[in-house]
């Protein structure tokens, strides 16, 4: 039998599309669509090149076992520099700080951020979760949970299994 139903022909070509919607190939027609170059992106400023450096060697000490004064002296350094330090940069000392175990220091580490306005998200919550967690102090740990939720920031995924695992060893 015929492969299209009706008849034996194939059904017909679609009109060429419209000059707006791109370019149709078929005949050599351009459109605007693609005809245009994406557009260039401006490379960062100075200050949004620095700001982008300092976080990432913040990241690296982050990373790394045994680096948390360094990356509180970084920080500092940060902010020497007239560089007002985001909440990824402050939850990178926090990360520091909880690999290490040291809950006071990134308690100390949290009061700065409150004192410069910045505020905490679920990732900061964590980090000093973790950090009383791996110092032992699962009560602790408990009311960091109980602080987040008084101000708002849903707990994930990590923040529960960082509790259960405190709670595990406990």
């Amino acid at each position: 039998g015929p492969a299209w139903p009706g008849s034996g022909d194939p059904p017909p070509l679609p009109p060429p599309m419209p000059a707006q919607w791109g370019s149709n190939a078929a005949n050599g027609e351009g459109g605007p669509l693609l005809d245009q170059q994406p557009p260039q992106q401006r490379p960062p400023s100075r200050r949004q090149a620095e700001f982008l450096g300092y976080n990432s060697v913040l990241q690296a000490y982050a990373s790394k076992g045994d680096k948390a004064a360094n990356a509180e002296e970084y920080l500092e350094k940060m902010i020497g520099s007239n560089l007002e330090p985001s909440v990824q940069s402050y939850n990178h000392v926090l990360k520091a700080w909880a690999r290490e175990g040291n809950a006071a220091k990134a308690e100390a580490c949290v009061a700065r951020m409150r004192e410069r306005h910045c505020e905490l998200n679920v990732v900061s919550y964590t980090n000093l979760t973790q950090a009383h967690a791996k110092s032992g102090d699962l009560e602790a740990a408990i009311r960091v949970l109980d602080a987040m939720r008084a101000d708002n920031v849903m707990p994930n995924h990590v923040t529960y299994t960082v509790l259960v695992d405190t709670h595990a060893k406990a």
